[in-house]
């Protein structure tokens, strides 16, 4: 038990003078998933556990070296999984910018929404029968530049919903598939 306090105490030395940074290049490099480690005493810990595990190892003959072969396979798997959780988070991103996008087009949308009820409001004016040549050459004019009004709206919503289309397409796209 002794000489396993002298171990970490050796691999708390071993890693005093290294930034958390280098500490998880070294588990990078021996394959070791840091994941889920945010303190720098769990990274730490983890890296002095793979330490003394090697040295274990190291000094158990022929019966280790199996054992260390079989670590190795596993390793692979370790990085599969990292390259995995990094697909995962660049896809929240993703997901987040297109939660953000589709806000803006919500408060797009509401706007359209308020010009299609202007629009109503003006047709029911326009119902109205006028009494007058005055009043009916003005009902003309007005339901005209309606019809303008209603084409421009649809033509709004219409390129509203292409560009939604558009963005989402593109951030599709963007969007990494996980390692094969």
């Amino acid at each position: 038990g002794w000489s396993r306090a002298l171990m970490s105490h050796h691999a708390e030395e071993n890693c005093s003078h290294m930034t958390t940074k280098e500490i998880k290049e070294e588990l990078d490099k021996l394959n070791i998933s840091h994941e889920g480690c945010l303190e720098r005493s769990e990274i730490v810990r983890l890296y002095q556990e793979v330490q003394q595990k090697s040295c274990k190892d190291r000094g158990q003959g022929s019966e280790g070296k199996s054992r260390n072969q079989q670590s190795d396979s596993d390793g692979s798997g370790d990085v599969f999984k990292f390259l995995n959780n990094s697909m995962d988070f660049i896809g929240q991103g993703m997901n987040r910018l297109l939660t953000s996008v589709n806000q803006k087009f919500d408060v797009l949308d509401n706007k359209l929404k308020g010009l299609e009820d202007k629009k109503s409001e003006v047709k029911e004016m326009l119902n109205k029968e006028p009494k007058t040549a005055l009043g009916r050459l003005q009902q003309l004019k007005t339901s005209a530049a309606v019809r303008e009004f209603e084409d421009a709206l649809q033509d709004t919503i219409r390129d509203s919903q292409e560009q939604r289309t558009h963005i989402k397409n593109e951030l599709q796209q963007a969007k990494p598939s996980p390692p094969q």
